[in-house]
């Protein structure tokens, strides 16, 4: 029975997972969307890719949809549950439970269908990782793996993942970086949360010239790279970086502005309060305290009124890969990004790209 018990809690737990194929046919599932790597440029690269696709599930507007159909309701519902229920003896407490338990099923339930749906986009997510040489099942390194194949493997040759087995075709198989490791990847902490909620507000999806579908380098990636250029290079960067700096910022001031009222309100009834009436609902508001601080330093430091087609523009005016914010050189017409192989077109130098 414990036995039986346990395999229907994985099979519902792998509900929460996008089904997979490797290039052996064996069915699998993609890595945690918690679990996605972060922490140096490569890594990134991987998250912010396969985050244009995770993205469906938790952008802004669907979850402020969803906050208004399933919040709303039960808001409204549980004083009137209230009213009807306390004089019958029926606790308060129990109440806010039952009101609390409907809305996170019915939140379960819009998200696990969400995953049925995006099922079959899973192959865009382990493009992502496979093209930086990681396996999408376990997120491990595939460096070892492919090098162990010798100095011209042939492209239709498997690569086996030496953490969960999982096989991939070499030909998929772009970035090879062996210096690469687990150790190097971001802890998950509050840069990671911050990142991750960042994307809730400002969608990166962009497509280059040639069509396909990239992840826009983050405003503060750009910052990082400049940190680290020189020259010329570094010059160009610093220009983008000063036409990027302000732009947005009323909406993204605007936005954290709408939840100061509920703020100053708690911090208001925190005060006022003696700590030894401090109950079940001052620990609900304390929680609701945090997320939304955290949510507004994540949207001020999100790109939320920095994306779109003239920011694109805008990078490739001083010849910055707006993917990646790599150097594209100084070359003109189609050219093609020696760090994230995104193809744009380019003007002659000085001539406005």
């Amino acid at each position: 029975m414990l036995r039986l018990g346990a395999r229907k809690w994985g099979q519902l737990l792998s509900a929460w997972r996008l089904p997979v194929r490797d290039d052996a046919g064996t069915q699998r599932e993609l890595l945690a969307m918690r679990a996605l790597p972060s922490g140096t440029p490569r890594l990134d690269r991987v998250r912010d890719k396969a985050h244009l696709v995770y993205g469906e599930l938790s952008n802004f507007g669907r979850t402020l949809a969803r906050m208004v159909v399933v919040v709303l309701p039960m808001a409204v519902a549980m004083p009137v549950l209230m009213l009807w229920l306390r004089p019958k003896g029926v606790p308060i407490f129990a109440v806010g439970c039952v009101v609390v338990a409907v809305a996170m099923f019915f939140g379960l339930m819009l998200t696990y269908r969400d995953f049925r749906r995006l099922a079959p986009r899973a192959g865009e997510v382990a493009d992502a990782f496979l093209d930086e040489g990681i396996c999408p099942c376990c997120g491990y390194n595939l460096a070892g793996a492919v090098e162990s194949l010798g100095a011209d493997p042939d492209p239709a040759q498997r690569v086996p993942c030496a953490e969960c087995g999982a096989a991939w075709l070499r030909s998929r198989i772009r970035r090879v970086q062996s210096e690469e490791t687990a150790e190097a990847r971001e802890p998950f902490g509050m840069r990671a949360i911050l990142r991750a909620q960042a994307m809730i507000y400002s969608s990166l999806a962009s497509v280059d010239d040639a069509g396909s579908k990239i992840s826009l380098a983050r405003y503060g990636d750009l910052k990082a790279m400049r940190a680290r250029a020189s020259g010329d290079y570094r010059e160009r960067l610093s220009r983008c970086l000063n036409a990027l700096r302000f732009r947005g910022l009323w909406m993204r001031l605007l936005f954290v502005s709408l939840v100061l009222p509920a703020t100053f309100a708690i911090l208001f009834d925190f005060w006022r309060r003696p700590m030894a009436s401090l109950g079940l609902f001052q620990a609900l508001q304390g929680l609701g305290l945090v997320l939304w601080v955290i949510g507004a330093v994540a949207v001020l430091g999100s790109d939320m009124g920095r994306t779109g087609p003239r920011r694109v523009a805008l990078l490739k005016s001083g010849r910055i890969c707006p993917g990646c914010g790599g150097d594209l050189g100084t070359g003109a017409g189609r050219q093609t990004c020696g760090e994230c192989r995104a193809v744009w077109e380019l003007g002659e130098v000085g001539g406005g790209g």
